[in-house]
Order: C-alpha cells, then sequence, then structure tokens
C-alpha cells in the first residue's frame, strides 16, 4: 500500500480520517503496519496489502478455499483449462475492451472494485500510465496478497495499493476518486448488484466515470427462465433483472447522470459446467458501461 492513498480513506465504521503507522516499507510503498482513525478503528496492513477485515463469500468465490487446495499457479492453469479456445478468445477482448475505456484516465486514482484473481487488474497495469494509481479492492485478503506477488514486475514503474474491504461500504471519502472500474465483479455480488454500483457512484468525483463490465441474457430465453427458476431456489430471483439490458442501464442512471454502452461480444454460449451465466446455447452479450457521474 502506498502512503498517497490515506488522504483518501475514510474510517468505514465512523467515517473518520486515518493516521498511518508504517513498520515496514519497500521501497515507497508500506508493507506492514496498520492505519488508526480517530475514534480507534484500527486495520492491519500485512504483506503489502490493507486489511480492512471484510470476509470472503461464502457461496461462491471463496479463494482462501481454493488456495488450501493448490497453489496460485496451478488454480490459475485449472480455470483457464476450462475453457475452449473461442471462450479465451472472447474473455480477451472483453478484457482489452474494458481496459480501452479505462485507459482514458491519464492521471488520478483509479479503483477496480471485487478485482478478483486480476483478469482485468493485469490489463490495467499494462494500460495505465505512470500517473496513474491504481487501487485493487475485493472481499479475499488471501487473492490480493497473491495478486500483489504475481504483479509485481510487471507492476514496477507504477504504483499499485491493495484494500481487502466491503464493495458496498467502501472506506474513501465521497468524491475522492478519478475512476472506478469493475470486470464482472457485481455480478459475483450477487442480491448485492445494486448497491455496488451505489457505493462506486459515491466515491468517484463529479464528472468522473464507473467502466463496468458485464454479461446481458435475453429474458425470453429458456435459458434465462432456467436462471430464474435456480436463483429463485436461493432466494434471489430479482437478481435476475440484473442480466436485462435495459434494467441494468436503468439502474446506472439511478445513480450517474448517463449511463451507455458498449458491446464487446454477441452471440451463443459455450457456457462452463459450473457458471450459470452465460447459459449453454442461449444468446448472451459482453458489454461495457460507461456510467458517467
Amino acid at each position: 500500500m502506498f502512503k498517497e492513498i490515506i488522504p483518501l480513506l475514510s474510517c468505514p465504521c465512523c467515517k473518520k480520517e486515518f493516521t498511518c503507522f508504517p513498520s515496514e516499507m519497500e521501497n515507497e510503498e508500506i508493507t506492514e503496519g496498520y492505519i488508526e482513525c480517530a475514534e480507534g478503528h484500527r486495520y492491519p496492513i500485512h504483506k503489502g496489502v490493507l486489511n480492512m477485515g471484510s470476509a470472503e463469500q461464502e457461496d461462491s468465490n471463496a479463494w482462501s478455499d481454493y488456495y488450501q487446495e493448490m497453489s496460485y499457479e496451478e488454480l490459475d492453469r485449472a480455470l483457464e483449462e476450462r475453457k475452449t479456445e473461442n471462450q479465451r478468445n472472447i474473455q480477451r477482448k472483453f478484457l482489452t475492451d474494458t481496459a480501452a475505456e479505462t485507459a482514458k484516465l491519464k492521471k488520478g486514482f483509479l479503483l477496480d472494485i471485487a478485482s478478483g484473481r486480476g483478469l482485468l487488474l493485469s490489463k490495467l497495469i499494462e494500460t495505465s500510465g505512470s500517473d496513474v494509481h491504481i487501487i485493487s479492492a475485493d472481499l479475499s485478503f488471501t487473492v490480493l496478497m497473491y495478486d500483489r506477488l504475481k504483479f509485481a514486475d510487471k507492476a514496477r514503474n507504477l504504483k499499485v495499493s491493495y484494500i481487502a474491504c466491503d464493495a458496498t461500504n467502501l472506506p474513501f471519502k465521497p468524491d475522492s476518486l478519478d475512476m472506478a472500474c469493475s470486470f464482472s465483479g457485481f455480478l459475483n455480488m450477487g442480491s448485492l448488484f445494486e448497491s455496488g454500483i451505489a457505493e462506486s457512484a459515491r466515491v468517484l468525483k463529479k464528472g468522473a466515470s464507473l467502466i463496468h463490465a458485464t454479461a446481458y441474457m435475453n429474458p425470453e430465453t429458456p435459458g434465462f427462465q432456467e436462471v430464474e427458476k435456480i436463483l429463485e431456489t436461493m432466494n434471489q430471483k430479482a437478481f435476475v433483472r440484473n442480466l436485462v439490458q435495459e434494467d441494468v442501464l436503468a439502474l446506472h442512471r439511478r445513480y450517474f447522470a448517463d449511463a451507455s454502452d458498449k458491446f464487446s461480444y454477441e452471440g451463443i454460449a459455450e457456457g462452463e459446467e459450473a457458471d450459470l451465466v452465460p447459459y449453454h446455447g442461449d444468446w448472451f452479450a459482453n458489454a461495457v458501461i460507461t456510467a458517467v457521474k
């Protein structure tokens, strides 16, 4: 974590400012220490990651569980091997198209929300200039710790700070960030989809953009209706509307002055065994939404 982000932070409990107490540094990066607010709320910095005490999702993306079974590199290979070459190509283009939008930020703080295994983060590091300070945020301290190690050499000419935190209660002051982005991160938040978008709007400056890479389905297809039934058994039936283009754009416009989208890909899905979305054999689209505050 780099000290430049300290003035941007506010305590998720009481909204007070923080003071930083570093104990170990690597060049300019704080690798060990803690931050503490005026009310005494203290959060550790360990292995370069600021840990705000967020808990990983129990029902999906519990990365700590995966890493007990295999190494970071083994997990990367296993997830990639599940995809067809066509799926890999679609994903590569989606990441490239998303990063093309974030690259429009030439200076300031760029927040990657629900960063996960760093798929988009890797592209952000490639495409961002040295005047952009990237902040990678995810629920999982574990995955961020591995991401920091994985991208250390690649990011040596950039400042990348890592924060394990809740995307529905971001530890940033209102109107403090210059851009935010997420690569399918809000979809992975399930029923908290809208809360994540609303919170991203809160922390962005006026005129700043949220770049949101997401997926759409056709609500008239059998696959969509099957996904709806499955989500109903999980008490998340309403979430399925977050896959409908008109509904998703309307939701962004609830919190942003304007929102528009561009398709990165549309076609018939080759659904992966472990994923509900996209649904095998049905139409879907990958879209990059730009929402301007």
